[in-house]
């Protein structure tokens, strides 16, 4: 991959001055989210958050504008994060398997304070297990995918991108970009359904188009020479039989998303700019009554056939309209 990208920069783990613009391997997980580089950047996630939510929750969730920000525990298991470790970065010395069943006894608590803190993942072995299984079932299905397979020749995984986007220091992470750099994979996991038609509401409901957006602007800005990739979601359930779906959005999704990125990144640079983080509107807001609500009500009053909710009979005859009783 490097050969073929010469932007992208090997880098070493710890120690290093903050970073430059450009495109980097090897960053870890934790320092990527504290935000590595010289000018405060914005991610996805936070940026997301300044229009699904307020400027405020924004600057809550950044490492370092809330000198109180608190990062995610890792000690906690999450079989998601397990199975995106193996099954991204095919790396051994990347997992520590601890040798216990549980975190009872102070060795096992140890080895596992151990593992966090030279950066890699504490499993136990029935946890390792498990995300065994969950890794070996996404494999067999994507083998059988043809972006899947794409996904399985190899490529780079977990690149950093740094780059600026109007006036706005922006990083990403990407969590695979194919072997030709044109696709960008991004794995989830989730505890409901990955069925295309299922997950289609989550997707909207999490605006993750959004991501999409933001990561593909990232890539247009750091390797300028070469063709806009595809992005590929591959989600996966996180209970048996591990089922997932390979999905893409469509271009409706990713016009609107590409919109949202810029009206972020606006926001972004004024709150930057002024050093002032609001929250929600500060006068009296009206909530609107949506149609199929208005809808429900003139529904039960034509049901009512003009009586009113205060004469029996009525009220009778819409209930035995809804189930005669047994």
């Amino acid at each position: 991959m490097t050969e073929d990208f010469p932007a992208i920069r090997r880098t070493g783990i710890g120690g290093r001055p903050r970073l430059a613009p450009g495109v980097y391997t090897d960053i870890p997980e934790a320092e990527y989210h504290a935000d590595p580089f010289a000018q405060i950047s914005l991610s996805s996630g936070v940026a997301k958050l300044l229009i699904s939510q307020s400027p405020r929750h924004a600057w809550t969730a950044h490492p370092r504008l809330n000198p109180e920000y608190v990062a995610p525990d890792r000690k906690q298991f999450d079989l998601g994060s397990a199975a995106h470790a193996i099954l991204l970065d095919d790396r051994p010395e990347r997992v520590a398997v601890i040798d216990a069943a549980d975190y009872r006894t102070k060795a096992a608590k140890e080895a596992r304070a151990a593992a966090v803190e030279d950066g890699r993942l504490p499993l136990l072995e029935d946890q390792y297990g498990r995300t065994m299984e969950m890794v070996r079932a996404a494999r067999s299905q994507l083998a059988k995918n043809n972006d899947g397979k794409v996904f399985l020749e190899g490529g780079s995984s977990e690149i950093t991108l740094g780059w600026m986007d109007h006036n706005v220091m922006c990083r990403a992470r990407i969590d695979r970009l194919s072997a030709d750099g044109t696709i960008i994979f991004d794995y989830k996991t989730t505890a409901a359904s990955a069925h295309p038609d299922a997950y289609r509401r989550t997707s909207i409901s999490l605006q993750q188009s959004f991501q999409a957006a933001f990561y593909l602007r990232g890539f247009k800005e750091c390797f300028p020479c070469m063709p806009p990739p595809q992005w590929r979601w591959i989600v996966q359930e996180d209970y048996p039989p591990y089922a997932l779906s390979v999905l893409a959005p469509d271009a409706a999704a990713l016009d609107i998303a590409y919109n949202d990125v810029d009206l972020a990144l606006s926001i972004w640079r004024e709150c930057i700019r002024d050093g002032d983080w609001p929250c929600y509107p500060s006068v009296t807001a009206t909530l609107e009554t949506p149609p199929w609500e208005i809808t429900r009500a003139e529904t039960i009053k034509s049901k009512l056939g003009g009586r009113g909710a205060h004469d029996p009979q009525a009220i009778r005859d819409l209930i035995y309209n809804w189930q005669a009783p047994i």
